[in-house]
């Protein structure tokens, strides 16, 4: 298990990346140990897309359940719900601004990203 920022609660990876119609996120572990180490997708329950600090939250989705999906900003994938912004879409990320985006589900995953900037 791979150390974490988030004291005794595992880590996993999130991928930002740019894709047509906007911002994409997966979600990824580390399984096995020394150089058997592998990325496999991990499942997630919550997403928050944040300005530093947490506040303010732009956008906020759940689901009841634990779920393998890639999240795209703004797009509410099949079984989570949308708690942030409560009706309508998510602010529009602006160019050159960077965010930050985590997840829960299985640990905690977390990073920083500056829209305009290929991961």
């Amino acid at each position: 298990m791979r150390e974490s920022s988030f004291g005794d609660v595992p880590a996993f990876e999130v991928d930002v990346r740019e894709v047509e119609g906007g911002i994409a996120f997966e979600f990824f572990r580390e399984e096995g140990w020394l150089w058997f180490k592998r990325r496999v997708p991990n499942e997630i329950f919550e997403l928050s897309v944040h300005m530093k600090g947490g506040v303010p939250q732009l956008w906020v989705i759940e689901s009841p359940v634990l779920r393998r999906v890639t999240v795209t900003y703004g797009s509410v994938p099949a079984g989570f719900v949308q708690k942030i912004p409560h009706t309508g879409k998510p602010p529009m990320l602006e160019a050159g601004t960077t965010y930050y985006v985590s997840a829960r589900g299985g640990g905690i995953g977390a990073r920083a990203f500056t829209v305009g900037k290929s991961r």
